[in-house]
């Protein structure tokens, strides 16, 4: 979730894309670049120190398309803007197919993109496991500022709550 508290005269746009969609292309039209995006794994990485959460070093190693038991998208990983990416865990042979797979998602991602500056105020809220976003740089005049304040939703810990409740205002056992 993103608030905008105060928004940049020049630039600063969300670039927002469902990437759900976009592999569903994939999987539909070329399932040869599916089967890649799904069982070739990759390390990610990032690592920082932010005054809500303190020093952080974050590792993944996983699909850039995650599967759940159905055979359903449970999440896509793309990224390399922000986080750093390592293929040397990759096989040598796979490397190409990979990095191929991977631009053909973005391209996908790129023609299905919407660009929303957000105004002081707006709040946008999405899946951060299905909508991928950026923003477009922004420049500032001095004494102007760019401010939004971000957020995340933990459905674990929801889902929790409303099993208790349910428990405890109907009886309702979950197991």
């Amino acid at each position: 979730m993103l608030q905008c508290i105060k928004q940049a005269k020049v630039g600063g746009e969300n670039l927002l894309a469902d990437s759900f969609h976009a592999v569903k292309i994939i999987r539909e039209k070329h399932p040869d670049v599916f089967q890649i995006l799904t069982s070739v794994p990759i390390d990610s990485y990032a690592t920082g120190n932010e005054k809500s959460v303190g020093m952080f070093h974050a590792a993944y190693r996983h699909p850039v398309v995650r599967m759940d038991a159905h055979d359903t998208i449970h999440s896509v990983f793309l990224n390399p803007g922000s986080r750093n990416v390592s293929t040397t865990t990759v096989p040598l042979e796979m490397i190409k197919p990979l990095y191929a797979a991977i631009k053909l998602l973005n391209t996908i991602l790129n023609e299905n993109m919407v660009k929303y500056k957000m105004a002081k105020g707006d709040m946008l809220a999405f899946n951060n496991n299905r909508v991928l976003h950026a923003r477009v740089s922004y420049q500032l005049k001095e004494g102007e500022e760019r401010h939004l304040e971000g957020g995340y939703f933990d459905w674990d810990e929801a889902r929790s709550r409303i099993r208790v409740l349910r428990e405890t205002l109907f009886g309702e056992r979950y197991f």
